[in-house]
């Protein structure tokens, strides 16, 4: 599946909510992301894959909705 793909796939799982929700979850999903790391770095390489790679999901969606708000395409970002 290319982004284009996965875009239009994503976009049949949202609720038109305002812009602000999406920005506001990028935000909170990119946070979390974050913490990962941060716990990655105090426990010394340990990290839970599963647990990052839902995250990372999470900011994609976010994105793919942003980008979907202001007619743009992942493939062009």
């Amino acid at each position: 599946m290319d982004l284009n793909e996965y875009q239009e796939y994503a976009k049949e799982t949202d609720l038109n909510n305002p812009l602000n929700y999406y920005y506001l979850g990028l935000a909170e999903e990119a946070g979390e992301v974050a913490g990962l790391r941060k716990r990655f770095l105090r426990d010394e390489g340990n990290i839970d894959y599963d647990r990052i790679t839902k995250e990372l999901g999470d900011v994609l969606w976010y994105l793919a909705m942003i980008a979907d708000k202001y007619n743009l395409s992942l493939n062009d970002i």
